[in-house]
């Protein structure tokens, strides 16, 4: 590497064992990136990227923050240039990790928990359409215990597996019916219980891709009086 001696500050720090120089100065790289910031020199070797810079990156982007050890480690920012993507909070290692706030160039956000530069943990992702998924994560991908808001009153809340409703969960729809069961792939597929408000009615029985299929009950939800008991198709009442 380069070191271009221009508004160069020292603070020399002697010490027994070593010799320990702090500066602020600039280094350009054979591959074309520019670091701008605080260095370190121990007993005249290449300096080393230490403390707070600036990061200039040969395709564009660039990364504003701490470093450590020549590596991209703290609290920065970092904006991807083609992309118009844009990281704030922890790095380690030169990956995001620990929480951060990931803007993406379509109007998402992310706000939660990084590991080794992927999403992993607790955290908020905020769709561009107002929806919003506040849960686990893990290998970037809605995987655990979350809800799901459409609306203020449409959400579902229960188990997600690769960014869909996956296992047990309830769906609240904007009416005010609502389903408990299984869910597969965002469909109720299983067994579940859904409820009517309106027509003050209760399913019990089997779905499949949302749709009653297989054997079920239809209740009176006040005074739980059978009101149809067989086999469903497509939602279609076929067999008592």
């Amino acid at each position: 590497m380069e070191i271009n001696n221009i508004n160069n500050s020292v603070n020399n720090i002697n010490d027994k064992n070593k010799n320990i120089k702090y500066e602020y100065n600039e280094i350009s790289f054979s591959n074309g990136n520019l670091y701008r910031g605080e260095l370190k020199l121990i007993n005249d070797k290449d300096p080393i990227m230490q403390g707070k810079g600036i990061l200039y990156i040969n395709n564009g982007d660039y990364y504003i923050g701490d470093f450590n050890n020549d590596n991209l480690e703290g609290f920065g920012m970092y904006i991807c240039k083609e992309e118009h993507n844009r990281y704030i909070g922890q790095f380690k290692n030169n990956k995001y990790d620990g929480f951060g706030k990931f803007r993406y160039n379509n109007g998402n956000e992310y706000h939660g928990e990084f590991k080794d530069g992927i999403m992993n943990g607790y955290g908020i992702f905020i769709y561009k359409s107002g929806n919003k998924y506040e849960g686990e994560f893990n290998n970037d991908e809605q995987n655990g215990i979350g809800i799901f808001k459409y609306s203020e009153n449409e959400y579902y809340e229960g188990e997600f597996k690769n960014d869909y409703m996956n296992g047990i969960g309830k769906y609240t729809f904007d009416d005010g019916d609502y389903n408990i069961g299984e869910y597969k792939n965002d469909k109720k597929n299983g067994f579940g219980i859904s409820y009517y408000i309106s027509s003050n009615e209760r399913y019990e029985g089997q779905f499949k891709n949302d749709k009653k299929n297989g054997f079920g009950i239809i209740f009176n939800n006040k005074t739980n009086e059978i009101i149809k008991k067989g086999y469903f198709e497509e939602n279609n009442f076929k067999i008592k």
